[in-house]
């Protein structure tokens, strides 16, 4: 989403610290089309400026085309940011087009990654047109970006890596771009590193017409994307042919353009001349080598050298060759001689930057040995290189040979593989278009409708077949639906293990999955021991530091966590932290997340005011680097939302929920268990301030949606029941809460276990509705039970703690039992008068508890001491 102009030349006069002929330049990569007589300038269909769409304030436009136009947007809640805007203009909202809109739609929900804008919202106007509501991203274009910044050609290959990893997450959602250009990847500065993002998912794919760019009409067809980076393929009207290495393709011109600063056809060669000659152009004349093409630029590669801070010799030295083999791979004419994956080019651009050999180059010995000097060459002088090489002869070729084509051959086999993948999920979108069945598709329904036919599509390819069973289980299992989820991802694992054995990191994989989703369903005896086997196996197959090992951990300590045991979850966090933080720096959205699972460890075990800094670190880290709505964020802000409230902070903690619950529901939909927890929290703070008629609406909500997307039984469910009963006993309603208490108690003992810190909760609050019906015999036996958890599953001085001794106490003194009451009443006032998060109200009220023991007890000293501190607490300010 491109700036306006007045808005691009700001932004690029900052960037560039007032270097006039630099922000031209720049300008005008962003603003002309090559075969335009002047800029391209925003040419609104339809008078929307100033308007509102739901709750988007539309403010400027930022790019119109022959369906659609983009706008800037501002949205004040549930959060104020600034978005980007997409809608089909009037009259082009035919049936056909809104259907293919809607497809597609259901496709972007798929992606999240961090090199590609996110799809944050999206609905339909009171007319009908629908819109997209998607991050603006503020950078300029790749190009433009490396040139402004003088990177250099192996920094250059550093962001270009990025831009294919997030083109391959795509493409393994079922997705091809069709028009990557510069102009689609936008580079910005975030926190001193360089960020791309690629922009414009699938709308061409949607629309038929890019928003931006002009496209090329005939009376047959259309061409779909921009001339200088189509593939052979695309420039066929048919595109009968068109799939993940027509993006391979145009991933190859963007690199050859990196690395040159030219394009393998140029622009005036191509708009200069027919409709007819262009598609014969791309379709059949072979571009010059990146190197060739570089020699013959004459004076204008002396200043493309120099913006990689480098000469012409040496540029050229580095381009010939190895950068030449890929860049000539990626944009082959013919499809099947290119990469069969964007990842796949990827790891062969990795490959020259660790100097080791590359797929793409030929299995010469002269040039493996020379990469393995390369590599080494602080380990061995040349002169033993020399002799070594001499004295080895042919065993040394042939072993680095056959090291070669080991490499090659199972590069291929996984690009094989991750195209069948890519083809499957294809098909499996297509099948179900609205456009064919009249209707519109849910999620639910593609992937019902693709684990209906993998029996029989994918029969004979066992390892495939496994593959998109695990991506069919882990997508089941975000959307709530876990019976389906559980299914597939046994059957996964177990192919896998049949096919691969029991060493392999796809079953390393499997298995964590599986254990995942057995936590999430509360089956936490089955979960343990497939993540220990996790972290066992991924430990031999990667050694101690690797970024699996840091997943595995973090997964490990979230089951310890759901198990209550907090104090051995804690350094178990800590350690996948500290690794993140090795592997990855201060500044990654892995980094964020372990820092809000220690926040939340922390929380559990009454640490509060160590919690509430990592809170907020993961909430600020995730704001910067998602920008907006995401999963992970909602799950800090509903945390640190229970911790303020927990110290009292109603306000701050209910704009912190609220939040949280339109994010999650954003994320997940309405009926989602994670959209069920953010409620009870938000249900939580109404019924604090007393709003009870809206707090017991909103626990009923959460139940119905907890049992029907978990069962009748689960841990959650337990929980959820002792809200409501809490809420209950606090407007008397006693019978009503002691029959919800019991139903929890009963489920929280079946699955977690008579020990379990869920349970105590359970006792305590039966208990209260005991003694307030005065049966105060039967509380105390369940008050002892409480206490007792409590004593061993949390440290000493635990507010929990403290409350169940000061209810005990309180039953003891009721049956005159005065020297068992006294200690726990005495130990619990020193724990609560402590506590900066209580009101004084409270503190007073236990005070006031012990001076009636010791009345009771005909203790006139002990009186007078606590009546003099009760003094002292009336007069605090």
């Amino acid at each position: 989403m491109d700036l306006l102009d007045s808005e691009r030349e700001a932004f690029l006069r900052r960037e560039s610290g007032g270097d006039d002929s630099l922000v031209a330049e720049v300008l005008g990569l962003l603003t002309h089309d090559p075969g335009s007589v002047g800029p391209i300038r925003a040419e609104a269909s339809s008078n929307l400026v100033g308007s509102k769409i739901d709750r988007y304030s539309l403010l400027e436009i930022l790019g119109s085309g022959g369906m659609g136009e983009v706008y800037l947007a501002e949205q004040k809640e549930p959060i104020q940011r600034k978005v980007a805007l997409k809608i089909i203009k009037l009259g082009m909202d035919t049936k056909e087009v809104i259907a293919r809109f809607e497809s597609e739609r259901q496709a972007l929900a798929l992606l999240d990654h961090v090199n590609i804008a996110k799809v944050l919202d999206a609905g339909a106007t009171e007319q009908g047109r629908p819109y997209f509501v998607m991050e603006h991203v503020q950078g300029i274009p790749i190009t433009g970006f490396c040139d402004r910044h003088r990177l250099s050609t192996r920094e250059r290959l550093g962001l270009f890596s990025q831009v294919c990893h997030a083109i391959h997450h795509a493409h393994q959602k079922g997705i091809i771009h069709r028009d990557i250009k510069p102009s689609n990847v936008l580079v910005s500065r975030q926190n001193g590193d360089s960020v791309p993002k690629v922009i414009d998912f699938g709308v061409a794919k949607a629309t038929s017409q890019r928003l931006t760019e002009r496209t090329v009409f005939t009376e047959q067809g259309q061409l779909i994307g921009t001339p200088e980076y189509m593939s052979p393929e695309q420039a066929d009207l048919t595109g009968l042919h068109v799939d993940t290495t027509s993006d391979v393709y145009s991933l190859g011109v963007l690199l050859y353009e990196l690395i040159t600063g030219a394009l393998p056809f140029e622009s005036g060669t191509l708009r200069a001349v027919e409709y007819d000659e262009i598609r014969r152009i791309i379709r059949e004349e072979l571009p010059p080598k990146p190197s060739s093409r570089l020699s013959a630029l004459g004076k204008r590669a002396t200043d493309i050298a120099s913006r990689r801070k480098t000469s012409i010799s040496a540029l050229n030295r580095q381009v010939r060759g190895e950068l030449d083999w890929i860049a000539m791979r990626a944009i082959e004419k013919d499809r099947s001689r290119r990469y069969q994956s964007a990842s796949e080019l990827a790891l062969d651009v990795e490959r020259y930057l660790r100097d080791e050999p590359v797929v793409a180059g030929p299995p010469s010995t002269a040039y493996r040995l020379t990469k393995f000097v390369k590599r080494h060459k602080r380990a061995v002088g040349s002169l033993v290189v020399v002799i070594a090489a001499l004295a080895m002869g042919l065993g040394f070729s042939t072993t680095m040979f056959f090291r070669a084509e080991s490499a090659r051959e199972q590069a291929e086999s996984e690009a094989r593989k991750s195209e069948r993948i890519n083809t499957f999920l294809q098909e499996m979108l297509g099948s179900v278009n609205p456009t064919e069945q009249g209707r519109d598709v849910s999620v639910r329904e593609v992937l019902d409708e693709a684990a209906a036919q993998i029996e029989t599509e994918l029969a004979d390819q066992p390892e495939i077949q496994a593959a998109v069973r695990n991506t069919i289980g882990a997508t089941y299992t975000a959307l709530g639906l876990y019976d389906a989820a559980e299914r597939h991802l046994r059957e996964a694992l177990a192919t896998r293990q049949r096919v691969l054995g029991n060493e392999h990191p796809d079953v390393a994989t499997g298995l964590n999955n599986l254990a995942t989703l057995l936590q999430l369903r509360g089956k936490h005896a089955e979960a343990e021991p497939l993540f220990r086997q996790t972290i066992a196996m991924r430990r031999r197959l990667f050694g101690e530091e690797h970024p699996e090992i840091a997943s595995a951990l973090n997964d490990y300590a979230t089951l310890l966590q759901f198990q209550g045991k907090y104090a051995e979850a804690e350094p178990v966090f800590r350690q996948a932290l500290a690794l993140r933080r090795k592997l990855f720096g201060e500044e990654h959205m892995q980094v964020a997340q372990g820092l809000g699972n220690l926040g939340l460890i922390l929380r559990l075990q009454g640490k509060y005011a160590e919690a509430e800094p990592y809170y907020r670190q993961a909430i600020a880290m995730q704001r910067s680097l998602h920008g907006g709505e995401h999963p992970d964020l909602a799950a800090n802000l509903h945390n640190l939302a229970t911790l303020l409230m927990i110290n009292g902070r109603y306000a701050d903690a209910e704009s912190l929920s609220r939040e949280a619950v339109a994010m999650v529901k954003s994320c997940f939909g309405e009926e989602h268990p994670h959209t069920a927890t953010c409620l009870v929290t938000l249900a939580g703070l109404l019924e604090s301030q007393r709003k009870h008629a809206e707090a017991e609406s909103m626990y009923k909500e959460t139940l119905a949606i907890r049992k029907k997307s978990l069962g009748e039984e689960h841990a959650t469910i337990a929980l959820n029941l002792n809200d409501l009963a809490t809420l209950l006993s606090t407007q008397g309603r006693y019978e009503e809460a002691e029959s919800l208490y019991r139903e929890a108690l009963i489920m929280q003992e079946k699955i977690l276990g008579e020990g379990h810190p869920d349970a105590a909760r359970s006792l305590e609050g039966l208990a209260n509705v005991l003694i307030d019906q005065g049966q105060a015999e039967q509380a105390e036996a369940l008050l002892r039970r409480c206490l007792m958890i409590r004593r061993e599953t949390l440290p000493e001085g635990h507010m929990l703690t403290a409350s169940a001794e000061y209810l005990l106490g309180g039953v003891l003194v009721a049956q005159e039992r005065y020297a068992e009451a006294e200690t726990l009443l005495v130990g619990s006032c020193s724990t609560i008068e402590a506590s900066p998060s209580l009101s004084t109200g409270t503190k007073r009220e236990v005070i006031e508890s012990v001076i009636a023991l010791y009345q009771a007890w005909g203790k006139p000293a002990r009186v007078a001491e606590w009546k003099g501190r009760l003094q002292e607490k009336e007069d605090e300010p």
